[in-house]
């Protein structure tokens, strides 16, 4: 139950990216999403040995929470870059497109007859990717990209 909530907040951080303006906004979510992985890793493997746990928290906290938005940071601030992410197409359309991306991957995992799928692991994973990809199209700036 608890790993569907973080699941589906992690969606809906792909709604708010969708539609958000400001690198801040874009490197809050960056925070934000890296911890919603470490609980969903956490809380999605039950027999966890202290090492895995810490390898986890290492690689989705520190790095994902942490060291690539502190990184980020220090290049917008070192690089002048101004704070605006300019999309090509507007906020309207940018949440349409990204909320059509849920819905095709809800419908995708519906007619995949697999019992070993978990559905909402995999509507979350590819939705993530393909909003990922269509915020590198969709988003003028570099930084953008790399966020």
């Amino acid at each position: 139950m608890m790993i569907d909530i973080l699941l589906i907040s992690m969606a809906i951080t792909l709604l708010y990216m969708s539609i958000a303006n400001r690198l801040q906004t874009y490197l809050s979510i960056l925070v934000f999403q890296g911890f919603i992985l470490f609980g969903a890793s956490y809380l999605s493997l039950p027999d966890i040995s202290t090492f895995n746990l810490l390898f986890i928290m290492l690689e989705t906290i520190v790095f994902k929470a942490i060291a690539v938005p502190w990184i980020i940071r220090y290049i917008i601030k070192r690089n002048k870059i101004t704070r605006i992410a300019e999309p090509y197409l507007s906020n309207f359309a940018s949440l349409l497109i990204v909320t059509s991306i849920i819905v095709v991957t809800i419908v995708l995992s519906s007619s995949i007859q697999d019992r070993n799928l978990d559905r909402t692991f995999f509507v979350v994973a590819l939705s993530t990717l393909f909003t990922g990809l269509y915020l590198i199209v969709s988003r003028k700036k570099i930084i953008t990209h790399i966020i």
